[in-house]
């Protein structure tokens, strides 16, 4: 109506300014016709923001901006990587998902992005070869997934973010596993190039958590050389590696009806400033029967952003908490909890927890209420063999247990005996 009413005024006020000056007839008419069309076709695209890789609309005058704006660097925070864009994606679905786009960077790194309000994953990319192929990042391309994926914008305002670039040096590829019935993935973590020891690569099987919740197993922190080997049924996933720093306070973990607790942990938690970390651009990742994907992992660091920032915390909302013993009553370390749907095991576990530490303790995130078995072993990613460590939960005979919504089970003991 608005768009309308602006359409009539303007029609009749350059009609009686040509006609004031004699030049007002059919062909004038037919040309002012045509411009306002033309404007008011402008004005009401400006309105509506485009999706799938069009540029997202600018606001108009006396509209509040929403959206984000921020910094785009390669590894350092003031190499500015000019020309690179910034895309907002509304699924993890970076191949064929709905995205909207930045403007290049300019020169001093700076870009704006206006949104709708909503949830979005945030990337950025800059091609080496192909500026026009936004969608996948070839070998040498540079590019950043956002460590504080997902991001909440909010109706007028306009969050700040860093974006810290890395550029891809390989291809994912696959070889033959030295052990039979193996399967797995293997490579090196990387940050500027140089080997980055003691970082932890972590495999997922889906996004419901965005990266923050239960994961599906861990590595061992990588060696000196940045090198990782982590054995995994044939299957899916999506492939991160974290380094999160020591010391100072620790990492402020949400737990199930808003209770807050402190916990410090090497992998749990969202990432802080300065924390080391890497989204595999080619997730999610296929591993093969008896093979080995190797990829390589070239980490960056997060760099500061607005701390008003909105981020979706998802993260299983139930735990079970306990100690993995052996036959002498003492605790076993390197081992792993898990939640099972069949006793005897014919799928991959529900839910597994991450590997022990010293005093053998765990904590197993279960996002799905119902009747678990609960169990314990020390080998992931193929069958047990003779010299495993393996147990089921045993209480009165009875294997399984069933966990509510929202409940929080503690003191859990499982013993794993030896399988000879």
């Amino acid at each position: 109506m608005k768009l309308l009413v602006s359409f009539e005024v303007l029609y009749y006020r350059e009609k009686m300014r040509l006609k004031r000056r004699n030049l007002f007839n059919k062909t004038t008419l037919i040309y002012l016709l045509a411009v306002l069309f033309l404007w008011s076709g402008c004005a009401s695209n400006k309105k509506n923001a485009r999706p799938t890789g069009e540029a997202a609309p600018q606001a108009g005058t006396g509209f509040k901006e929403t959206g984000l704006h921020g910094r785009v660097v390669v590894e350092e925070k003031y190499r500015y990587l000019e020309g690179a864009r910034v895309f907002a994606y509304t699924t993890l679905d970076f191949e064929n998902g709905k995205y909207y786009m930045s403007e290049p960077v300019d020169k001093n790194g700076n870009f704006k992005l206006l949104l709708p309000e909503g949830q979005y994953y945030i990337t950025a990319k800059k091609s080496v070869k192909n500026e026009t192929s936004f969608n996948k990042i070839e070998k040498d391309d540079y590019y950043c997934y956002y460590g504080g994926n997902p991001v909440a914008v909010t109706s007028n305002k306009m969050f700040f973010i860093g974006l810290n670039c890395v550029r891809k040096k390989t291809n994912l590829s696959h070889e033959n596993s030295p052990r039979e019935n193996v399967s797995g993935i293997k490579g090196r973590v990387t940050y500027k190039d140089k080997p980055l020891s003691g970082a932890y690569v972590l495999a997922f099987e889906d996004a419901e958590t965005s990266f923050r919740g239960s994961f599906y197993t861990v590595s061992k922190p990588t060696d000196a050389d940045g090198n990782f080997e982590l054995d995994l049924p044939a299957g899916t996933y999506y492939i991160i590696s974290k380094k999160m720093k020591k010391g100072g306070e620790p990492y402020i973990h949400p737990y199930g009806k808003g209770k807050i607790t402190e916990r410090t942990s090497l992998t749990a938690g969202p990432l802080k400033q300065d924390d080391y970390y890497c989204y595999y651009d080619e997730n999610p990742i296929q591993v093969k029967e008896n093979s080995f994907a190797v990829l390589e992992l070239p980490s960056t660091i997060k760099i500061g952003d607005d701390t008003k920032t909105h981020y979706n915390m998802s993260t299983g909302t139930m735990r079970i908490e306990g100690q993995l013993l052996d036959g002498d009553n003492k605790p076993v370390k390197e081992a792993y909890a898990f939640a099972a749907l069949h006793r005897l095991m014919e799928d991959k576990p529900e839910y597994i927890s991450n590997p022990t530490g010293e005093d053998g303790k765990f904590v197993l995130y279960i996002k799905k209420s119902g009747w678990y078995y609960l169990g314990g072993r020390n080998y992931l990613g193929r069958p047990m063999r003779k010299g495993d460590l393996w147990g089921y939960y045993n209480q009165a005979g009875k294997n399984l247990i069933k966990i509510n919504e929202n409940d929080v089970i503690e003191n859990m003991t499982i013993r794993l005996g030896l399988i000879e």
